[in-house]
C-alpha cells in the first residue's frame, strides 16, 4: 500500500483523475509493477509547528507480484510489509492509521468490493442494490464495533465513500446516488437540516441502537424507492413512444413497432415489457430486435428477461455484426445507461455507439431513446474514481471473447503480436441521442445538468469535514 501526500499552501488540489499518481523520486517502483487499487477520501491535517495545513490524498497500490523487487532511495534504510493492524507498533508519519483505513477498510468490505468489481453479469441498478445491502450489513455487529453513535456515523460515511467511489468506477453513478441518498435520509432523520452544531447534538443524544434502526430503515426506504422509480421510468417510456411519429406510423401501417436493444439492462427490460402491455390494449404488436451482445451474450439475457415479464412481444436475436440491418428495420434504438454526463453523453455496453450512430444513416426515421433512472446521471465531480478511463475504458479478460471461438481460431489469439481486446463500455455522444427518459419523464440536457449539479452539492454536504 502506498500513500501520497499532496501539499499546497494556497489550494486544496486533487491529483489528476484517472491517472496513476507517481512520485518517482520517493517511489521508484512504477507500472506495470504496481497498479492503483483505489483512492480514499482526502482530508486535511493541521501542522501547528510550521503553521501549515497538509491535504492528504490516500491511495492504495497493488504489487503485480509478491516477488516484485522494491528499490528504496537515500531517505530510507529498510522496508517491511505489515498489516494495517500492526501500524500502531511503528513510529509513522502523522495520521497514517486514518489514511490506511480510508483505502483498506477491512476484509469484509474488501470481499464486498471484490464481488461488485468482478460481477460482469449484473447491470448498474443491481450493483447499486448490492452496495446498499453492504452498507446495511456494516451497521450491525459483528461488522460494526463502534462504541458511540458519532463513531458509527463517521464509519458509515467512510464506508459509503469507499463503496461509491471504488466499487465499480464504470458504473459509479447508480452506486453513488443510492448510497448518497441513504446517507441523506439518515442525516435528515436525525435532524440534519439545521446547523452543524445542532446535528452533532442530535447525534450525541441518540443511542447507537436507535441510530442503527434509523439507518437501516433509511437504507430499506431507498431500496423501495428505487423499485418505484423503475416502474415510473417504464410508464414514461411507454408514453414517450406512443406519442411519437414512429409509433403512429406503425399503427397506421398495421405493423409491429420495432425496437433495437442490446444489453442486459433491467430498466430496458421493464420499459419494453410495459410498452408491450400497453400496445396489446390497442391490438398493437411490439417487436424487439436483440443484438446478442458478445462476449457474454447479454442480448440473450435481456431477451429472456423481457419474455419473463411479458409474453406479448416478438423477439428476434441477431449477431452484433447485424446491427446495420437491425437499425434499418427499427423505429427506435433503446439504450440503457451506466453513466450519463450533465452534457448528455452516455456510457453503455459496447455496441451502443454503432447502433446509435447508424440510426440517422440507415434508419427510416429511427430515433435513439436513452432510458435510465436519474441515479445514472453523474455528479459534477464526474462520478467514481475515473479509474476505468485510465486505458480508455473497462477492459476485461480476453478469454471471455475467445471462449466462443473454434479451436483453430483460438490459436490466432495466442500468436505473438495479436492482442484480443474486450472493452465492456463505450461512450455515445449526446448528438446521437434523440430523447432521454427518466422516472421524471422526458428530460433535456438542462435537466441533466440540474441533476448533476444537485448530486455534487449533496456529496459536498454529506462528506464535509470527513
Amino acid at each position: 500500500m502506498g500513500c501520497l501526500l499532496w501539499h499546497d499552501r494556497a489550494h486544496r488540489r486533487q491529483p489528476p483523475r484517472g491517472r496513476l499518481p507517481r512520485n518517482r523520486r520517493r517511489n521508484p517502483t512504477h507500472p506495470p509493477s504496481i497498479s492503483l487499487l483505489r483512492r480514499g477520501r482526502p482530508f486535511t491535517l493541521r501542522d501547528e509547528t510550521i503553521n501549515t495545513d497538509w491535504t492528504i490524498h490516500p491511495f492504495a497500490f497493488l504489487l503485480a507480484s509478491p516477488s516484485t523487487p522494491i528499490t528504496i532511495d537515500f531517505e530510507h534504510t529498510e522496508y517491511t510489509f505489515v498489516t494495517p493492524s500492526q501500524l500502531s507498533e511503528y513510529d509513522t508519519v502523522p495520521a497514517l492509521a486514518d489514511t490506511t483505513l480510508r483505502v483498506l477498510p477491512g476484509a469484509e468490505v474488501e470481499d464486498a468490493l471484490r464481488t461488485l468489481r468482478m460481477d460482469h453479469t449484473s447491470g448498474a441498478t443491481a450493483l447499486a442494490t448490492l452496495a446498499l445491502l453492504t452498507l446495511r450489513r456494516a451497521l450491525l455487529p459483528p461488522l460494526s464495533t463502534a462504541p458511540t453513535t458519532a463513531v458509527q456515523w463517521r464509519a458509515t460515511r467512510l464506508l459509503a465513500w469507499t463503496l461509491a467511489k471504488s466499487a465499480r468506477p464504470a458504473m459509479a453513478p447508480a452506486i453513488e446516488a443510492s448510497i448518497f441518498e441513504a446517507l441523506e435520509r439518515i442525516a435528515l432523520s436525525i435532524g440534519g437540516v439545521g446547523k452543524s452544531d445542532d446535528f452533532e447534538m442530535a447525534l450525541e443524544a441518540l443511542s447507537i441502537e436507535v441510530f442503527r434502526e434509523v439507518a437501516t430503515k433509511a437504507i430499506e426506504d431507498v431500496m423501495e424507492a428505487r423499485e418505484d422509480a423503475v416502474v415510473k421510468l417504464a410508464s414514461n417510456f411507454t408514453a414517450c413512444v406512443q406519442h411519437s411519429p414512429g409509433y403512429q406510423a406503425a399503427f397506421t401501417e398495421e405493423r409491429p413497432v420495432t425496437l433495437v436493444i442490446l444489453s442486459a439492462s433491467a430498466s430496458v427490460a421493464a420499459c419494453v415489457a410495459d410498452l408491450a402491455r400497453a400496445a396489446a390494449a390497442t391490438k398493437m404488436k411490439v417487436r424487439a430486435l436483440v443484438l446478442e451482445s458478445r462476449p457474454r451474450f447479454e442480448g440473450v439475457e435481456i431477451a429472456r428477461a423481457v419474455l419473463d415479464l411479458v409474453v406479448k412481444v416478438e423477439v428476434q436475436i441477431l449477431t452484433d455484426a447485424g446491427v446495420g440491418r437491425a437499425v434499418g428495420e427499427a423505429d427506435f434504438v433503446v439504450l440503457g445507461a451506466d453513466r450519463v454526463t450533465g452534457e448528455g453523453d452516455v456510457s453503455n455496453k459496447t455496441g451502443s455507439l454503432a447502433a446509435a450512430g447508424l440510426a440517422p444513416t440507415v434508419g427510416n426515421g429511427c430515433k435513439v431513446v436513452v432510458v435510465c433512472c436519474e441515479e445514472k446521471i453523474m455528479g459534477d465531480d464526474g462520478g467514481g474514481e475515473g479509474l476505468a478511463e485510465t486505458d480508455g475504458g473497462e477492459e476485461n479478460e480476453a478469454s471471455e471473447v475467445t471462449a466462443a471461438w473454434p479451436a483453430r481460431a483460438k490459436e490466432v489469439g495466442e500468436l505473438e503480436g495479436v492482442k484480443v481486446r474486450n472493452p465492456y463500455f463505450e461512450w455515445v455522444p449526446s448528438r446521437f441521442v434523440d430523447v432521454y427518459v427518466t422516472e421524471a419523464g422526458e428530460v433535456g440536457v438542462e435537466g441533466l445538468k440540474k441533476v448533476a449539479r444537485e448530486r455534487g452539492e449533496l456529496e459536498e454536504w454529506l462528506f464535509d469535514g470527513l
